[in-house]
């Protein structure tokens, strides 16, 4: 569930993965952050694009709830 939030995501920013990127690097990519930040919020069980949004001032729900 969480890649295909990923994957929407992505869409939602117009991201695309390069040829031989992971999907770890393209989502630390799309959120701004280096691949350890990454792996450092999702050992934390922090949800890395929930955080993306908060940091923003942006609230999940005031998105289309379907999209994300």
């Amino acid at each position: 569930m969480f890649r295909e939030k990923a994957e929407l995501f992505w869409e939602m920013l117009g991201i695309e993965r390069e040829p031989n990127e992971s999907v770890a690097e393209t989502l630390a990519r799309s959120l701004e952050i280096t691949s350890s930040d990454l792996h450092e919020l999702l050992v934390a069980g922090i949800d890395p694009i929930h955080k993306y949004f908060a940091d923003r001032g942006i609230n999940e729900q005031d998105l289309d709830e379907d999209a994300i």
